[in-house]
């Protein structure tokens, strides 16, 4: 693997693929906050160790492209926050910590948590990408996001330890991208509380999806193949156009005793509809 040595920390090396972050040229001390002044490529992502937060949050200081974006924190707890009002491009084509089209990881043992703030005038995927979780850390979006079209977003952890949460409450929109929630921990919740545009299926194949908005999934399939896999947010029984509007469809892959829990502790059955 290629390296280069930092100009401004001869000890930090810039690896291909991999912005490592240095004293003195990572994200929080900059006057742009991204490293040496300008924001990751479409070939370098940007990697978070922080063990005690930054003194200036990253922000973009124009539209900008990165493969992924990596929080590996040993220690602190911390929560970044991007900023800024541009947009990002996360093309998912990295491999972060041996993990394939990661755009977003979260696994630092300090369990330190992502947001990409509602300044940020929008976060767009690649193709195929993910958004995984694999600490106790929260990740949130309150950017409005584009799937690309066609594609899927896959939300969740890859390890069984992970036990943290995706939080995506900017609108998500898309022609026929969808989502999956695939969590080997089998504890993470993701949640979706922006009135969503997405056209593409929505798929729970482990952990739990929350649906905090009556419009989260209007124009999208939800296929639940988890046991107690999907929720709803919303402390009233909503009308039967808030439930699907558009008359979409829940798909439930569990047994026809399969019971779906409202985040009040409100129970309501499922139909069970046969695997296609």
């Amino acid at each position: 693997m290629n390296t280069t040595s930092s100009p401004t920390d001869p000890q930090c090396l810039t690896k291909r693929f991999i912005l490592k972050p240095c004293s003195g040229t990572n994200w929080s001390t900059g006057a742009g906050n991204w490293a040496s002044g300008t924001a990751p490529s479409s070939t370098v992502s940007a990697v978070f160790n922080t063990t005690t937060g930054y003194a200036n949050q990253p922000t973009l200081t124009a539209a900008s492209t990165t493969q992924g974006i990596w929080d590996t924190g040993a220690s602190g707890g911390v929560t970044t926050t991007i900023g800024g009002t541009f947009s990002l491009l996360i093309t998912g084509t990295a491999t972060l910590n041996s993990i394939a089209n990661a755009g977003i990881l979260l696994d630092g043992a300090g369990n330190n948590g992502l947001t990409i703030s509602s300044m940020v005038t929008g976060v767009t995927t690649g193709t195929n990408t993910s958004f995984l979780v694999n600490n106790g850390g929260i990740l949130t979006i309150a950017a409005p996001l584009t799937i690309t079209a066609g594609t899927t977003l896959t939300l969740g952890s890859t390890l069984a330890s992970g036990s943290g949460s995706i939080v995506i409450n900017g609108a998500i929109q898309s022609t026929a991208g969808g989502i999956t929630v695939n969590d080997a921990a089998g504890t993470t919740t993701v949640t979706l509380g922006g009135a969503n545009l997405y056209t593409g299926a929505t798929l729970v194949s482990s952990g739990t999806l929350l649906l905090n908005n009556a419009l989260a999934a209007q124009f999208s399939t939800v296929t639940v193949s988890a046991n107690n896999g999907l929720q709803f947010g919303t402390a009233r029984t909503p009308t039967p156009s808030e439930r699907w509007p558009g008359r979409k469809t829940l798909r439930c892959r569990t047994p026809p005793t399969t019971r779906l829990r409202w985040s009040t502790g409100e129970i309501i059955r499922a139909r069970h509809f046969p695997a296609p």
